[in-house]
C-alpha cells in the first residue's frame, strides 16, 4: 500500500471513528432510529483484554432471534472479542438486547449466514464482493470476512 492511500485510509478511518460513529449511535438511539435501524445496528461489548467498553454501529441482517454482522478480517479488529462466546448487547430497531456474539468457525454455517445477509444487505454486500448463492466453489465470504453471529435472548 502506498504512503497516499495509507494516509487516506487512516484520515476515513478518523473521520469514521470521531464523526460518522457518534452520530450514528445517537440517531439509532432516538426516535428517528427508523430512518436506519432497518439495516444497522448498535454492538455494545467489552473488550476481552482490555476490559474496555466499546459501542460500534454495524450493518446487520437478521433471522428470527439471530442477528448476522460480516465485518472485513483485515480492516476491523473488533470481532476478535467474540472468538469465544461473548456476551454484548444489541441496540436492534430501537430496542435494547442482550445477546451472546460468537465468530462462525464452520464454513457451511458461515456460507449459509453469509447468503442470509446478502439476500437482506445486498447493496452493500455487492460493495465488498460478497455472493448471495452459498456455492462453495465461489464464495471468498469465509475467508475475506469474519461472520459474528448473535443469539438474542428471549425477552
Amino acid at each position: 500500500m502506498s504512503r497516499i492511500s495509507s494516509a487516506v485510509l487512516e484520515g476515513w478511518k478518523t473521520v469514521e471513528e470521531r464523526l460518522a460513529n457518534p452520530l450514528v449511535r445517537r440517531l439509532l438511539r432516538s426516535r428517528a432510529h427508523r430512518i436506519a435501524s432497518h439495516a444497522l445496528a448498535v454492538l455494545a461489548y467489552e473488550g476481552r483484554v482490555s476490559g474496555r467498553g466499546y459501542e460500534i454501529p454495524v450493518a446487520y441482517a437478521r433471522r428470527d432471534r439471530t442477528v448476522v454482522v460480516l465485518t472485513p478480517r483485515e480492516a476491523t479488529t473488533w470481532w476478535k472479542n467474540f472468538r469465544e462466546p461473548s456476551e454484548c448487547t444489541l441496540h436492534v430497531r430501537g430496542h435494547r438486547r442482550s445477546a451472546v456474539g460468537e465468530v462462525v468457525t464452520d464454513p457451511a454455517e458461515g456460507r449459509a449466514l453469509g447468503a442470509i445477509y446478502a439476500r437482506q444487505r445486498p447493496v452493500l454486500s455487492r460493495l465488498l464482493g460478497v455472493d448471495p448463492a452459498p456455492n462453495p466453489f465461489e464464495s471468498r465470504v469465509t475467508q475475506d470476512f469474519a461472520i459474528v453471529r448473535f443469539s438474542l435472548e428471549r425477552r
